[in-house]
């Protein structure tokens, strides 16, 4: 309870934005100090919504166009942002969370004003050479497949997954109720329930597990076996990195 605070952000997890350079860390150290140290190991990406239609939340072709997107997003120049930069673009993640199946929705792109629709394709076709240089990469079409379906979901907002959950719980009068989107949860729930019931894993990813499990214990029952130091001493520690 000591650690909880209403008012400040105590570290920097606690600050929220859309992407952000990830580094793992050493027992003790704060993210920035590992970032500074060794640099970035990954990038984390907290907007995409899981897939209520994959088992996992996320699909191979999913993935395969992530990557060609934070590709495209690295070789793009990126000047920094001024501020009023800054507040266009969160009134674009705004205005495409609430209307972004509505292809005449206008957004900003740099002071000027340009349609979700137009504004998408002319994104996704510049991002094809390195769908294409991908999929050459790794012998693997879904790169070029995963963009092509993106292309499809601008054409057809039908297609998109948020359209797709709207068309299974709206009733005949179009409306939408607390009770269908929890009916439609749980069915979700139990078709991924049968799923991994029925899903067998291989002897050596279960040897790897049990592995894992005995490891992660004994490390439990050193750090409990360890003399404890009063909170204040680790706070002062944890913040003097």
């Amino acid at each position: 309870q000591q650690q909880i605070n209403t008012n400040l952000l105590q570290i920097e997890n606690e600050y929220y934005a859309s992407v952000r350079p990830k580094r793992t860390i050493k027992s003790g150290e704060r993210p920035t100090t590992a970032l500074t140290r060794r640099g970035v190991q990954y990038v984390e990406l907290r907007s995409i919504d899981l897939n209520p239609f994959s088992e996992i939340g996320i699909d191979d072709v999913t993935c395969c166009f992530l990557e060609t997107f934070l590709i495209y997003a690295l070789l793009k120049p990126s000047p920094l942002l001024k501020k009023h930069e800054l507040f266009s673009i969160r009134e674009n993640i705004e205005k495409t969370a609430y209307h972004g199946r509505d292809n005449v929705t206008l957004t900003n792109n740099n002071e000027e004003k340009i349609d979700i629709f137009t504004w998408a394709i002319q994104l996704l076709k510049e991002m094809q050479p390195i769908a294409a240089c991908l999929a050459s990469s790794y012998d693997d079409k879904t790169y070029i497949d995963s963009l092509e379906q993106q292309l499809q979901k601008v054409y057809e907002p039908s297609k998109l997954p948020s359209a797709q959950v709207l068309s299974i719980l709206h009733g005949p009068n179009d409306q939408v109720n607390e009770t269908d989107f929890i009916d439609f949860g749980m069915e979700r729930a139990k078709i991924n329930h049968r799923y991994f019931q029925n899903y067998r894993l291989t002897k050596d990813y279960l040897d790897h597990a049990v592995a894992d499990a005995a490891s992660s214990h004994e490390a439990c029952r050193i750090l409990e076996n360890n003399k404890e130091i009063p909170f204040e001493a680790f706070l002062r520690d944890y913040f003097s990195e």
